[in-house]
């Protein structure tokens, strides 16, 4: 009867056991899942950057115009940039622009994304924007290596004299998914501020 017992109290051990472990897998998977879903819209953003930025390069000519929308408001024109915003750095020799702009911003994205997949203080909503911020700084970054005459920028917008510009700096794809999940991130850090430093009901 005792052996019975004993018995029967092992297999139920065990079954606790294997049950526990598939809860802790499950909790893993799903963990895991939450890291990884965010970079989903990483390869999106670089293939639209960059197929866009192709057909503008087959189609038309450097300083060309395409299309011109709302009286020149916003143009679609093909620009070369060999510097960074504002064409900063653009006169500097060609194997410092690619270190400085090319390598090191890889090296950041490369330790952006491992931070992103390891932590787990990041709100989900957070790791969308590290993702999008992945995906057009990656967008740029292949223009700045296989393109020797510069990165491709094609939207721009006249500002009509505000601010001391007759236009916007001529900007991509690329760009604008940086400055969206640039701006969001540090949206989603305010917020957390102010939600801690507000008192206590």
């Amino acid at each position: 009867m005792a052996a019975k017992t004993c018995g029967t109290f092992l297999f139920c051990q065990s079954l606790l056991h294997q049950e526990g472990n598939s809860c802790t897998i499950q909790f893993m998977n799903r963990a895991a899942h939450t890291k990884i879903l965010p970079f989903i819209i990483t390869p999106v953003i670089t293939l639209l950057d960059q197929i866009t930025k192709y057909l503008i390069s087959i189609n038309l000519g450097i300083q060309e115009v395409a299309f011109s929308f709302f009286n020149g408001f916003l143009q679609i024109i093909h620009e070369r940039n060999t510097g960074i915003a504002l064409s900063l750095g653009a006169s500097l020799p060609y194997w410092v622009r690619f270190i400085i702009f090319a390598l090191l911003p890889l090296g950041v994205l490369g330790y952006a994304c491992y931070y992103t997949l390891k932590t787990s203080t990041l709100t989900t909503l957070q790791r969308f924007a590290i993702a999008g911020i992945i995906g057009g700084g990656l967008g740029n970054i292949i223009d700045r290596i296989f393109r020797t005459q510069g990165v491709i920028d094609f939207i721009s917008f006249r500002l009509y004299g505000l601010f001391g510009l007759s236009h916007f700096p001529t900007f991509n794809i690329a760009d604008s998914a940086l400055s969206i999940s640039a701006g969001l991130f540090v949206f989603t850090l305010l917020v957390q501020t102010i939600k801690k430093t507000r008192p206590a009901e």
